[in-house]
């Protein structure tokens, strides 16, 4: 699944296949994204780029999840190391989050998603 994909160092466009075309990925206020984010298909692709870029060794530590009526709550402990200076991270810096994510499904495709970000 998607966890697995994000795990394996999946590219992109192997991620966007869970993704409905038209999916809303909402991120709230977090150190790196102070303002938060919105983004549709194509900033889901971009993000996943810009990731592999900045990120090595990069983790999702499943903590546990629930669901029902096409929606899915997931918690992570998502660890990293940075591959490049991109404030506030400094190249070299291993950094460790705590991820809340919901998803919402249409079908079998996330159509949206919500993700709080304790980095």
């Amino acid at each position: 699944g998607l966890v697995a994909a994000w795990n394996e160092g999946a590219s992109a466009d192997e991620v966007a296949t869970f993704y409905a075309d038209d999916v809303v990925v909402e991120t709230s206020p977090n150190r790196p994204l102070p303002g938060g984010s919105t983004m549709d298909i194509d900033g889901l692709h971009a993000a996943r780029r810009t990731a592999q870029e900045r990120w090595s060794e990069e983790h999702y530590d499943l903590r546990g999840a629930t669901g029902g009526g096409g929606i899915v709550a997931m918690e992570f402990l998502w660890t990293g190391s940075s591959r490049t200076e991109h404030p506030p991270f400094a190249a070299g810096e291993r950094v460790k989050g705590r991820v809340a994510m919901f998803l919402h499904f249409r079908d079998g495709l996330i159509v949206r998603q919500r993700n709080y970000v304790c980095v």
